[in-house]
């Protein structure tokens, strides 16, 4: 029947699909008919700030109506613990691999002769103004990796949780569920971009890997971390490619412009940042877990069923330490 495809009778629930869709949709488009409009180059902030201040309420009012409407499940499954002292920990723990990885970056590119690293170019700036500024811009990444990453944990969720019953299994489901969330976040960074294959290279492979973060530990507390620790560490501590925007800043590294095969290295360079925190990532799971595993649970729909129902369970894969 028609229906089956949208509808799942067994879990009477929308499939998963359609779910990732319209809460991709529900997000995505207010926030690109407002950069549409211009409202993400108002004067007077940057430009960060104005879409933290529309994209963080928007993806989170949108993820909790669409977890109880339409996935039938509480908020917490989504990745957000904030009364676990382990969800602190990992948070914790990607924003000093987020800066590491980050400053890794900046040092190759400078070792490359890709640029100097030096004083802030705001000079102009007092030191209140300075800590102000620095402030600010953290707590503004700190919104963007919380909203960014509570979207990609929605999907992977939801599309892990939709294929484990298939012939993938979890192990399949999971690697298909981590790649659409970096395909996702490739198509919202094309707006407004000099498209190159590096770069959309790039995005695809760092959205995937915040989101195998999350399919080992069931929580979005390294992904939304790292991804702040990134961003803030590579405009606010290193200001990388110069001043842009006038945000306050400790260092400045300005860059001498990149072609051809200079700029695919520059985002090959990016990558094996990202690479140094997954390593560092895999380490910590090790240690706190004892092995790298998938997490089967967030295959396991947590729903308000008839009783007797029991959805199907999906194997566990995992990587044992010796």
């Amino acid at each position: 029947m028609i229906v089956n495809i949208f509808w799942n009778q067994a879990e009477n629930r929308l499939r998963a699909g359609w779910r990732v869709l319209i809460h991709a949709l529900a997000i995505s488009l207010p926030i690109l008919i407002l950069g549409a409009l211009g409202f993400y180059t108002r004067p007077g902030i940057q430009v960060e700030a104005w879409v933290v201040l529309t994209a963080l309420p928007l993806t989170l009012l949108v993820t909790w109506l669409a977890g109880r409407y339409l996935d039938k499940r509480l908020f917490s499954d989504f990745g957000v613990l904030l009364r676990q002292a382990r969800w602190w920990a990992e948070y914790g723990y990607g924003w000093l691999v987020g800066i590491l990885s980050a400053a890794g970056f900046v040092f190759l590119l400078v070792l490359l002769d890709y640029g100097v690293i030096g004083p802030a170019a705001r000079i102009d700036l007092s030191l209140m103004d300075l800590i102000t500024g620095i402030v600010i811009s953290l707590l503004i990444y700190a919104g963007v990796g919380v909203f960014e990453e509570l979207m990609r944990v929605y999907q992977v969720r939801n599309i892990t949780e939709g294929l484990a019953p298939t012939r993938l299994r979890l192990f399949g489901a999971a690697l298909v569920a981590v790649l659409v969330g970096g395909a996702y976040s490739l198509i919202m960074h094309i707006p407004g971009r000099d498209l190159s294959l590096p770069y959309l290279f790039y995005i695809l492979v760092t959205g995937s890997i915040y989101g195998l973060f999350y399919v080992w530990t069931g929580r979005a507390a390294l992904a939304m971390a790292f991804h702040a620790a990134w961003d803030f560490a590579v405009t606010n501590i290193f200001a990388l490619g110069g001043a842009t925007g006038g945000e306050a800043a400790i260092f400045s590294v300005p860059l001498h412009s990149l072609t051809g095969t200079e700029e695919t290295l520059y985002h090959f360079l990016g990558l094996a940042g990202k690479v140094i925190c997954l390593v560092l990532v895999v380490l910590w799971v090790y240690w706190r877990e004892g092995r790298l595993r998938i997490k089967a649970d967030i295959a396991q729909p947590t729903l308000r069923v008839e009783e007797g129902h029991h959805p199907a369970q999906p194997h566990e894969f995992s990587i044992k330490s010796s």
